[in-house]
């Protein structure tokens, strides 16, 4: 009898341990900008954590918001009398959703979200923000190459308006090896993300509607049909800058989650070596945690 009471209980505890050590105990939900704005209309509004830096946070936020960067969030100085919803940038720098988890984890709290697509989508929503009006200069946001490898999941979208080989630009314009012979195969970016969508827009005329780029069966990339909430969209150029018009036609169709690669094709050949744009700014640890974009899913 003893012995039964004795496995009983040894099988209860190792029930107790797989439950206590699954990743979906701490599961934290995400939340969408409609819902978000929805409890703000209610008077229901959680605390708002942004978790950028403080120079982004400087720049525009969600009014209310309180900005903890990841570099320094001490769980124990977070709001305990209101849920908690956290929120990064939506660019692939830092993965609020597994920064409220990780939260959830430490405290044992169970009102703890994330929002969907960050700032990025929050804006994108139309949403109000801190943000400054009227003639104000929107620069091209950039991903370094730590980032776009290590936040590489089913919810990223690149798009790749690299030079082909077999198709050089007029003047023998082109991807050139580090030698300076023959130019170089472009870098495959389906081995190198392979849970991303990727794809290539087509290169419409200079006479038609000023030229630039667009998908098949899509007039146009401006017109591009894109969820922010669901996926970021990643540019990747030869590393000469002429993904930015491509970025920035996107983001004046309304959406914000849009990130040009920094180095582009060039990058990648070096596959993000230090002093070609491996470095991503700041930190994004915390208690020796690293909190990057983790295969999807942000912020």
């Amino acid at each position: 009898m003893m012995t039964k009471l004795r496995n009983r209980s040894t099988a209860v505890a190792a029930a107790i341990a797989t439950l206590l050590a699954s990743p979906a105990l701490f599961a934290a939900q995400g939340m969408t900008a409609a819902e978000l704005q929805d409890k703000i209309s209610e008077g229901e509004s959680p605390a708002l954590i942004d978790v950028r830096s403080s120079v982004r946070f400087g720049q525009g936020h969600i009014p209310g918001a309180m900005n903890m960067p990841v570099r320094g969030l001490d769980s124990r100085r977070l709001p305990s009398s209101r849920a908690l919803v956290f929120y990064g940038d939506g660019l692939g720098r830092v993965n609020a959703r597994k920064v409220a988890e990780q939260v959830r984890e430490d405290t044992g709290r169970s009102d703890i979200r994330w929002l969907r697509g960050g700032f990025a989508a929050w804006e994108s929503a139309s949403r109000r923000t801190t943000r400054e009006t009227g003639m104000v200069s929107d620069p091209v946001d950039s991903i370094t190459y730590r980032d776009l490898v290590e936040s590489a999941g089913r919810d990223m979208r690149v798009l790749d308006v690299r030079t082909p080989v077999e198709a050089p630009a007029p003047g023998g314009f082109g991807l050139a090896s580090d030698d300076g012979g023959e130019r170089a195969q472009p870098t495959d970016l389906s081995a190198l993300l392979p849970q991303a969508r990727i794809e290539r827009p087509a290169k419409k005329p200079a006479a038609e509607e000023g030229g630039g780029f667009g998908l098949a069966g899509e007039p146009g990339a401006g017109r591009m049909r894109s969820d922010p909430e669901e996926e970021l969209i990643v540019v990747v150029d030869d590393g000469d800058g002429s993904g930015a018009d491509l970025v920035r036609s996107l983001r004046s169709s309304g959406n914000r989650r849009v990130v040009l690669l920094a180095g582009g094709e060039t990058i990648l050949r070096h596959e993000g070596r230090p002093g070609l744009g491996r470095q991503s700014s700041g930190s994004h640890v915390i208690d020796g945690r690293d909190l990057r974009q983790e295969g999807g899913g942000d912020e």
